[in-house]
């Protein structure tokens, strides 16, 4: 059977127009700082190379953890017992999908994280995994805590050295440093 609906339009509101400038992000703030005496420009702290996997020694709010440093993680993990062993609140059970698989997470705000004794990071919001499978996997698979990426990654220029086990962060508003000695140019050339 055909349906048919009879219907007046009584009244009509046009779109409201906004400014632009509504919508242009906030300025960022400097959310970090150099630790070592002296350092304005770049400081420098040891890595552990274990198997293909990157481990730098952190500490959030005081508390040392291991952080695997991944540069594809979008943002900052840990665990919900290194959540709590550090004294974070956690809030919120929000869906997680990321190393490992999906889990539930919730985030903790303010934490301060220091690496190496190097650089702080203040006001940093972390996600908590709470499944405690991901914690045993990250526990299997190199006795780490949680991940860091984008917090060093969007903040600094990052130099990884193999042969010295050192991660050197430089402010990018700095003038760019001397190629290292040791340093090379390897063409790429990139078909398709």
């Amino acid at each position: 059977l055909p349906l048919t609906i009879d219907a007046t339009l009584r009244q009509a509101t046009r779109r409201p127009t906004f400014e632009a400038s509504l919508f242009t992000p906030p300025a960022l703030t400097k959310d970090w700082q150099f630790l070592t005496p002296g350092a304005t420009t770049q400081v420098a702290f040891p890595f552990v190379a274990e198997g293909s996997e990157i481990v730098v020694y952190a500490a959030i709010n005081g508390h040392p953890l291991r952080f695997l440093l991944d540069s594809g993680a979008g943002g900052a993990f840990v665990t919900a017992q290194a959540a709590e062993e550090a004294g974070l609140t956690t809030q919120g059970n929000l869906p997680a999908l990321g190393y490992g698989g999906t889990s539930a997470m919730g985030l903790a705000t303010q934490a301060t994280l220091d690496f190496g004794g190097a650089v702080r990071l203040s006001r940093q919001l972390l996600h908590v995994i709470k499944d405690p499978n991901v914690a045993k996997r990250l526990s299997e698979n190199g006795h780490v805590d949680g991940v860091i990426g984008y917090e060093l990654l969007s903040r600094f220029v990052l130099r990884l050295d193999y042969a010295d086990k050192l991660i050197t962060l430089t402010d990018p508003a700095a003038p760019p440093a001397a190629p290292d000695a040791r340093a090379f140019t390897l063409p790429l050339k990139l078909e398709g």
